[in-house]
C-alpha cells in the first residue's frame, strides 16, 4: 500500500495514494469528561496522476510553453532514486545521502 502517515500530538493524518482518500483522526473530550476519536474525510475530485502530468506535457508542446517540471528536475530526481538503489544495494540503510547537484 502506498500512503504517507503523519503523527503530531494531536492528530493523525493517513493519506493514501492508491484510493486517493484522506483521513483526519483527532481525540476530543465529550462534555469535558472522556475521550472521544473524530475521524474527518475531505472530499475532494479524484483525478489519474499520470494523465494530468500526460495531459500537462502534451498541452506545453502544444502551447509552446515550459511544463511546470523540467528536465533538471526529472534529472535530480532519478539521481536521487539511483543513489538510494545503491545505498541499499550496499546494506547502508541507515547512511546519509550526500546533496546531489
Amino acid at each position: 500500500m502506498r500512503q504517507l502517515e503523519i503523527m503530531e500530538p494531536a492528530r493523525y493524518i493517513n493519506v493514501n495514494y492508491e484510493t486517493q482518500d484522506v483521513s483526519i483522526h483527532r481525540c476530543v473530550r465529550d462534555n469535558g469528561t472522556s475521550l472521544m476519536e473524530v475521524v474527518e474525510q475531505p472530499i475532494f475530485p479524484k483525478r489519474e496522476p499520470l494523465k494530468l502530468e500526460l495531459q500537462h506535457f502534451v498541452s506545453c508542446v502544444q502551447d509552446g510553453r515550459q511544463p511546470l517540471v523540467g528536465i533538471g528536475d526529472g534529472k535530480r530526481v532519478l539521481e536521487v532514486a539511483v543513489a538510494v538503489l545503491r545505498q541499499i544495494a550496499e546494506g547502508n540503510e541507515g547512511a546519509r545521502l550526500r546533496q546531489i547537484g
